[in-house]
């Protein structure tokens, strides 16, 4: 009797170790799946087309050059019905510019839907300003949307079943000749971001 419960005993230690080796592993598992990730520089910038044609969200057409010329700026790829991905992005870029409205001030962020067919000027304007009113949102033209999409190698694949389209996660840096220099998977590092901004101000002026 007393050998079984020994038995038993050892079992159940046996049992709980492994359930807590489970636990370490399943939390430092989740731990890496949101660990920040150094942003990628692409070599050599890639440039974007100057007359790529955009719906605005404040209801005029622009092309490319008259929309990043002359500027840095940040880029993000999404669809206002996004309901997993861009909401949790979009979250973080909108910490991203409330805790350096002042080093942020002269960088736009534009929001690049990848559901021309269903976002309009109105609703992508509500949807980016929700998340700051500064936010800028752009309706590439049927003709230019999917090429768009490809240069910035954003994988993307509509599924009709629940609505939702598949896209990339990412945080596009585009300098003020509409070069593409560098983009940051989520989460972002707002202090590399930051560096980043500050270097290449310095080092690059804008004529």
């Amino acid at each position: 009797m007393y050998k079984i419960v020994v038995v038993n005993l050892l079992t159940l230690l046996m049992l709980f170790s492994v359930g807590i080796g489970f636990s370490f592993k399943s939390a430092h598992a989740h731990f890496n799946e949101t660990e920040q990730k150094p942003g990628v520089w692409l070599s050599p910038p890639k440039t974007m087309s100057s007359q790529v044609s955009f719906e605005t969200t404040q209801d005029t057409i622009k092309t490319s050059d008259t929309i990043f010329s002359g500027r840095w700026s940040l880029v993000y790829v999404g669809y206002s019905r996004c309901a997993s991905t861009c909401p949790v992005d979009m979250a973080k870029i909108q910490n991203f510019y409330k805790k350096n409205q002042q080093a942020l001030q002269d960088i736009p962020f534009y929001f690049i839907t990848a559901d021309n067919k269903h976002d309009n000027p109105t609703e992508l304007k509500k949807y980016v300003q929700n998340f700051n009113a500064t936010f800028h949102g752009l309706i590439p033209s049927e003709a230019d949307h999917k090429p768009l999409l490809e240069w910035f190698e954003s994988p993307f694949r509509s599924m009709e079943k629940n609505a939702e389209i598949l896209h990339s996660s990412n945080l596009y840096l585009i300098d003020p000749w509409l070069n593409w220099r560098k983009f940051y998977s989520m989460p972002i590092d707002q202090k590399e971001i930051l560096t980043d901004l500050k270097t290449l101000q310095a080092s690059i002026r804008v004529n």
